[in-house]
């Protein structure tokens, strides 16, 4: 409530405020966020929805391997979510979608090199850094860990592209790609997670998140009008665009 108040507070210095009832505006608004909050549900039930089908067919020590080792990987989300909230913001304001477009691309391509970096260097130091931080009880959870880190860096292009969607206003189209992945991700839990345990939940996220991602590159470059092979190829305009964009940011 302060920083609303402190936010009104200052447009009124720089314009006069008038509070009018639009019903076309919130009626709009709604629609808009009801299908934003339905998309990010089923998102997160993609990522926890495995820890309910290891509590109720598995073993308790099961649901601790897998909730660590999957704690652990998407602390190497961190890059693409800052990408993320700056897009969100870029993509509701922006007029040059096509040079925007662009630059989103390069944005993902860089995501992807930095979190497979991280990643190389996890599933290095996992093998000492999970007893040593945790104890011995959680050394399963390195596997688990190993297991998730390939989807984990191929996901970090979804969920790039997934915040331009949905600062382009376009949310519902994450459904198309999250929606048949947790029904994907349930089958495969409910198949390998009695006999597997974590390891059948880790196998489960894999493939869930898997076909996620190509869903929606296959629904971004529609969306954007460019080619996969666009998305994939890198250039060296990518690195230029890069230290472009740290010195914009310095």
């Amino acid at each position: 409530g302060i920083t609303a108040g402190f936010i009104l507070y200052r447009l009124s210095q720089h314009t006069p405020l008038v509070f009018r009832w639009n019903h076309a505006v919130l009626a709009g608004l709604l629609k808009i966020g009801v299908v934003y909050a339905v998309s990010l549900l089923v998102l997160q039930l993609n990522y926890q929805i495995h820890v309910v089908m290891l509590s109720h067919m598995s073993q308790t020590a099961q649901v601790g391997i897998y909730s660590l080792g999957m704690n652990l990987v998407i602390a190497l989300w961190q890059l693409p979510n800052a990408i993320g909230i700056v897009l969100f913001a870029r993509s509701a304001n922006t007029e040059e979608n096509m040079a925007f477009t662009q630059d989103v691309l390069r944005l993902a391509r860089m995501a992807f090199i930095v979190v497979t970096a991280a990643a190389l260097l996890l599933y290095a130091v996992s093998g000492w850094l999970v007893p040593l931080i945790f104890g011995d009880a959680y050394i399963p959870s390195v596997t688990v860990v190993r297991m998730l880190l390939p989807i984990v860096v191929f996901f970090t292009v979804f969920r790039v592209l997934h915040m331009d969607l949905a600062g382009r206003g376009k949310p519902a189209l994450v459904l198309f790609c999250t929606a048949p992945a947790l029904l994907l991700s349930i089958v495969i839990d409910w198949m390998l997670i009695p006999r597997y345990g974590a390891l059948g939940a880790a196998a489960a996220v894999t493939c869930g998140l898997g076909l996620a991602t190509l869903i929606m590159i296959g629904i971004y470059c529609r969306q954007a009008g460019v080619s996969v092979l666009e998305l994939l190829r890198y250039r060296k305009s990518d690195f230029a665009f890069l230290s472009r964009l740290r010195r914009n940011t310095a």
